[in-house]
């Protein structure tokens, strides 16, 4: 497909995204997708291709990742072994539905649906990092807690903040990962009880996150955001 509808206030017509010195500043709740359109002018203009390339690919990642976050949240209910054997197909057909099921096409083919791919891509990637750190050792203890092996804990604190980057990534992309903290919550409440105050602290700076959105209304692409109705 061409350059169609909002496209053109964000991407065509958006003369912010021609230089990437605009985006040292990093400011907006859209920053992160205006400067993967900006990288995408970059190295090829406003041929299409490279856009929709970019966003099949995100489509493609985003798939990978719903596979294994079924596999980690399968881990986390702690299935019977006997059941383990099918958990790759349980994935596998989860990420199928995912890629195939024709609600996406709009996120793929209409290029400045990006911003809804691209913050599903950080949002995954921050629930299922969460998770690889949660279940770094297949210890019930805090994933910051010192106990379970230096190398557990050196794989909890890598995943821990791989989750936090993740969603300050996604809250810098669209408006929407607003809830992402909550989701977090949600994950370690119903996968990994008791709550205790020592889990409770641990998804602080998670909750921190949340006024970035509010507050980051001020940004450099002036009035190209007014364009970007999705």
């Amino acid at each position: 497909l061409p350059f169609i509808f909002d496209d053109s206030g964000n991407i065509v017509d958006n003369s912010t995204i021609r230089d990437l010195g605009n985006f040292l500043h990093v400011s907006g709740n859209r920053y992160i997708g205006f400067l993967s359109f900006a990288l995408n002018y970059h190295l090829g203009g406003l041929n299409v291709f490279g856009y929709h390339l970019v966003n099949l690919l995100i489509h493609i990642t985003n798939g990978f990742l719903v596979y294994c976050l079924v596999l980690l949240l399968l881990r986390a209910v702690q299935i019977p072994s006997s059941s383990m054997a099918v958990s790759p197909w349980v994935a596998f057909f989860a990420a199928l539905l995912f890629v195939a099921h024709p609600i996406q096409t709009q996120a793929v083919t209409y290029i400045v649906q990006r911003f809804a791919s691209l913050v599903t891509l950080f949002y995954l990637l921050s629930v299922v990092c969460y998770l690889k750190g949660r279940l770094a050792d297949n210890s019930p203890h805090p994933p910051l807690s010192l106990r379970g092996g230096e190398g557990g804990v050196t794989r909890r604190y890598f995943w821990y903040g791989a989750a936090l980057l993740s969603s300050l990534l996604a809250m810098k992309t669209k408006e929407n990962s607003f809830t992402l903290p909550f989701m977090i919550l949600l994950v370690e409440g119903a996968f990994f009880r008791p709550l205790t105050w020592r889990r409770w602290l641990t998804l602080i700076p998670f909750l921190l996150m949340l006024p970035l959105i509010p507050f980051s209304r001020g940004d450099i692409l002036g009035e190209a955001e007014r364009f970007a109705s999705d």
